[in-house]
């Protein structure tokens, strides 16, 4: 799925809002924080509470989501669904979701950035296309995470063009993760045309210019 970097990306330049920032960054950093603390939700908390400014939303909120899988047909998690596929109504129906403050725009258009990056690159559909091709096959499954590693390298080779075309700075709390590759090369599964119109258009339509 889009990284830090491909979502940070998507933010203008002139959208120096710190909390539309982090809300940006929110659904991923939040899941990530609790993988590597083997499922500690009261690490999460503390990381949290250490990172909170007083305008973002309490931890009780993301409490109980953090914790829930995401499951493609469902509106669990973090991500309110598959992380390719996002329920974006439902999120929106949500009490706590104030879509006048910064942090919960930019936790929106998160959200919006992997529904449309996955839709219009069609990847969940090519994996799909793979899959079938190769399912009869005695080592089927190893030869699809060979090509889930080879997706997961061009989301690195990507990393590297759009730090560079964006002059991307990642925050200390991304930094500190160490979880940011970058690579050179071509891509297999993503058009980086495409992709390039993607984030464009993200860009241009960012919820803070319609507030």
């Amino acid at each position: 799925m889009p990284g830090y970097v491909i979502h940070l990306a998507t933010v203008d330049a002139n959208e120096k809002c710190q909390n539309y920032r982090r809300g940006v960054i929110a659904p991923d950093i939040l899941k990530k924080w609790y993988k590597i603390s083997c499922n500690d939700i009261e690490d999460v908390h503390k990381k949290y509470e250490q990172w909170k400014t007083p305008e973002m939303p309490d931890f009780n909120v993301f409490a109980e989501r953090i914790q829930q899988k995401e499951r493609i047909g469902s509106t669990d998690g973090l991500h309110y669904g598959e992380s390719s596929s996002p329920d974006i109504g439902f999120f929106m129906e949500q009490p706590y979701v104030n879509m006048s403050q910064a942090f919960w725009m930019g936790y929106h258009d998160h959200l919006v950035t992997d529904k449309k990056v996955y839709q219009k690159l069609g990847i969940d559909r090519k994996f799909n296309k793979l899959w079938q091709e190769i399912c009869t096959l005695p080592n089927a499954k190893e030869l699809y995470q060979v090509e889930v590693r080879r997706l997961h390298d061009d989301w690195n080779i990507l990393n590297k063009r759009y730090s560079e075309k964006y002059a991307i700075v990642l925050p200390p709390e991304v930094e500190k993760l160490n979880v940011v590759k970058y690579k050179d090369g071509e891509t297999v599964y993503i058009n980086v045309q495409e992709l390039d119109d993607v984030i464009e258009e993200l860009r241009a339509e960012g919820s803070l210019k319609s507030s």
